[in-house]
């Protein structure tokens, strides 16, 4: 699988961008997630949580106050 670590980082990275204000430990699950699907674990495990909707609402992108630019 070349170029599967750096994709899995690359991901794992994205969410720790988007979710390290609202909730720190969050890129833990879904890299958990990751390495089940690869088949280096065989299920998560009970360390990790899910964020909840209210979280997972916040990591959003908020719409720009300023109209687009022509």
């Amino acid at each position: 699988m070349p170029g599967t670590c750096g994709s899995v980082t690359g991901m794992v990275g994205a969410v720790v961008d988007r979710t390290h204000d609202i909730a720190p430990d969050a890129w833990r699950r879904y890299a958990e997630v990751l390495m089940v699907g690869f088949g280096l674990e065989q299920a998560p495990t009970a360390r990790t949580s899910a964020m909840t909707d209210a979280q997972i609402r916040l990591t959003w992108p908020r719409p720009s106050a300023q109209p687009p630019a022509d």
